[in-house]
């Protein structure tokens, strides 16, 4: 790379370092064990994390998986007995659809002092039951897996083997010797299920080892002809381009001062030597970190430059360079790096004693984005970064005391209300853990607009540590979840809003109170709108004789309530009615009352009549008669005179009743007095009869 153009670099790098934004970290936990945890991430974003703890009787393994929510799924713990000065050492851990399968070193003494023995362990990743486990004096070095084969490396007596299982039944497949090595660095499985494993041999060169089952297509030597002791670092398989990706480094031309790091490029079928690329720099000790394939895009490569500095950089499939970026400052010996949401590189390296840094970088031309600082605790020393597909971050890192892992996000998304009825609004809230530097165009989405929509874009102001939007929901036929998305330079926070389908809140009666026979009226009443073709309520009375009502009724698109007809009937005494409605499994009732009629009035033509003759007697009632009639009680104040049954019914349904009411003759006139009588109520009228 060009000098100038590394400076300019350099110069975004300086001017953006004084806005380094102190992030939060969602959730921080310390591991079981000691220090050098080892962690692998699933597609679900699952954490596999394994580390040794010290135990008086022997040496022990604790394994655990956290869900990104940092919720123990299961832990598993491997002990051996022994001398309380042997410890585990984790070496490699792998991945397959049903297992975990984790590789350990038993080491004499607390640190990294001569090997023991070697375990290895196939756990049930969904319960974290063990289903295999070996442990032997073959020091296993290096795990993987790919389509349906798990391969693994192992060293003894300075020869290197490689094995390959099958990744359901775990029974071998085939075992082939690599020869004499001086170790066995690394290993990596294609789609297809063929091993790659990379070793040091005692000369300083390095061999690449090709096995599939049965046959090993080829070996491929590993040497810089202006560098000695190269150890081998890593290998990485592009199947997209069939290429094999090796590392190493050693010392240039002999300088002990000067380390270089080399990308090695081989034909994945042929096993030739396409280029060799020193991806360093000079006169410097550089030491490789890491290294990740881009598929079918070249690779991203992080090197340690000194103590203090670290490389990140791009090479093409073919060896040429496209940019690399330096970062000062950088601490620890640990150079991991992920990628954002967008495709943007991560970069996990140390900023202080206490703090680790996670430098963003775009992937097309290494310029740098952002920088992102989290707190994780005194001793600190980043050891791997993980990513999931929405820009989450997932730090190991160990720590004075011990190994911490931690989820950190670079903002929040809060909705004000995540339960709400179909229909009615919230609002939400993009949340920063520190003052925007330059404004910041949020992009939102919606899983289903139909239900809940928010605007396109949202901006957080410079200087601002927030910006609120508003939810526009819609109502729904069933209760339905959302996921609202907030992103930003390749992060995205997400929520879920749940709509809630509108049900009955209450259905009511009125009037409430009404005379047999006197139609009335009620009401379904929502909890928030109906849906796309209304919402359907059954109705029904405890008392279909008493009063009637329609099987069901639809509240309309967009209403909260309709109204219903309430037909009542006649009664002969005063009923109390019960009406229900429901929406699914709620239902709501209304208490009214149907009551009997009463008499009203009552009234005699003519008013004076001549004995002998007959008049009509009207009897008049507020409701109609119900079903058998309704009998009122009749009464003459002068029965000789004036004759009256001593009763008289209203027909059904009828609201009034003549009754014939003869009379005698008389030699005077005579005024006389006519009651009738029905439920305490009394009505009177007057006829004078003549002679």
């Amino acid at each position: 790379m060009q000098l100038a153009a590394r400076l300019v670099i350099g110069w975004v790098f300086l001017s953006l370092l004084g806005s380094l934004q102190s992030q939060p970290i969602m959730w921080q936990r310390a591991t079981l064990g000691t220090s050098r945890a080892m962690m692998i991430r699933d597609a679900s974003s699952n954490l596999y994390v394994v580390t040794r703890q010290t135990h008086l009787l022997g040496r022990k393994l604790v394994i655990q998986k956290v869900n990104a929510l940092n919720q123990v799924q299961w832990t598993q713990e491997a002990f051996e007995s022994g001398l309380g000065d042997i410890q585990f050492q984790v070496r490699d851990l792998a991945l397959t659809a049903t297992r975990l399968h984790v590789l350990a070193h038993a080491r004499e003494g607390a640190g990294d002092g001569n090997y023991v023995s070697s375990l290895r362990l196939a756990l049930d990743s969904t319960t974290g039951a063990i289903d295999s486990s070996s442990s032997t004096a073959t020091p296993y070095t290096a795990i993987a897996s790919g389509g349906s084969v798990v391969a693994m490396s192992s060293i003894s007596g300075g020869t290197g083997s490689i094995e390959l299982f099958d990744a359901t039944s775990l029974a071998s497949l085939y075992s082939f010797g690599v020869g004499a090595v001086a170790s066995m660095d690394d290993i990596v499985v294609d789609p297809s299920g063929a091993a790659y494993g990379v070793s040091t041999l005692a000369d300083g060169t390095g061999k690449l080892t090709k096995v599939v089952v049965g046959s090993s297509p080829f070996t491929t030597v590993i040497d810089a002809d202006d560098v000695t002791d190269e150890s081998v670092r890593r290998v990485a398989v592009d199947s997209a381009v069939n290429r094999v990706y090796v590392v190493t480094d050693g010392t240039f031309d002999g300088d002990p001062f000067d380390t270089d790091v080399r990308l090695f490029g081989v034909n994945a079928t042929t096993g030739a030597l396409d280029f060799t690329e020193i991806i360093g720099g000079t006169l410097q000790d550089d030491v490789f970190a890491e290294m990740t394939v881009l598929g079918g895009q070249g690779v991203i490569t992080s090197l340690l430059i000194n103590a203090t500095s670290t490389r990140l950089g791009r090479t093409q499939v073919n060896g040429d360079f496209v940019w690399d970026i330096d970062f000062a400052n950088s601490m620890g010996d640990h150079r991991s790096h992920a990628f954002d949401a967008d495709g943007n590189v991560l970069l996990l390296h140390g900023q202080s004693a206490t703090q680790a840094r996670i430098s963003r970088v775009n992937v097309a031309n290494g310029s740098l984005i952002d920088e992102l600082l989290v707190t994780v605790g005194d001793g600190l020393v980043p050891l791997q970064l993980f990513s999931d597909a929405a820009g989450n971050f997932y730090v190991n890192a160990d720590t004075s005391i011990t190994s911490t892992i931690a989820r950190i996000q670079p903002a929040d998304l809060n909705i004000s209300n995540p339960l709400v009825i179909g229909g009615v609004g919230t609002s939400a809230s993009i949340l920063l853990a520190s003052p925007a530097s330059g404004d910041q165009t949020w992009t939102l989405t919606s899983s289903n607009p139909a239900a809940a929509s928010v605007p396109a874009t949202v901006v957080v102001p410079n200087n601002s540590s927030s910006a609120n939007f508003n939810i526009t929901t819609f109502p729904v036929a069933a209760n339905s979840n959302v996921s609202i998305n907030a992103r930003f330079n390749g992060f995205i926070v997400q929520k879920t809003v749940t709509l809630v389908a509108s049900v009955i809140s209450s259905v009511s009666v009125s009037p409430n109170v009404v005379i047999g026979g006197v139609a009335t009226a009620g009401t379904v009443t929502l909890t928030g709108g109906a849906p796309a073709g209304g919402k359907l309520t059954t109705l029904s009375t405890n008392k279909p004789e008493v009063a009637s009502v329609p099987g069901s009724v639809n509240v309309p698109a967009g209403s909260s309530s309709v109204g219903f007809a309430i037909t009542t009937f006649g009664v002969n005494a005063n009923q109390g009615v019960v009406v229900t409605a429901t929406t699914g499994a709620v239902s709501k009732t209304a208490f009214f009352a149907v009551n009997a009629p009463s008499l009203t009035s009552i009234s005699i033509a003519p008013g004076s009549v001549q004995g002998g003759q007959s008049a009509t007697l009207t009897l008049n009632i507020n409701g109609i008669a119900p079903t058998g009639g309704f009998s009122i009680l009749l009464f003459s104040g002068v029965p000789a005179l004036v004759v009256l049954s001593a009763s008289a019914s209203i027909p059904a349904g009828a609201v009034t009743h003549n009754v014939n009411v003869p009379t005698n003759v008389v030699t005077s006139n005579t005024l006389v007095l006519i009651f009738a009588t029905r439920s305490g109520i009394y009505k009177t009228t007057t006829i004078t009869v003549t002679p």
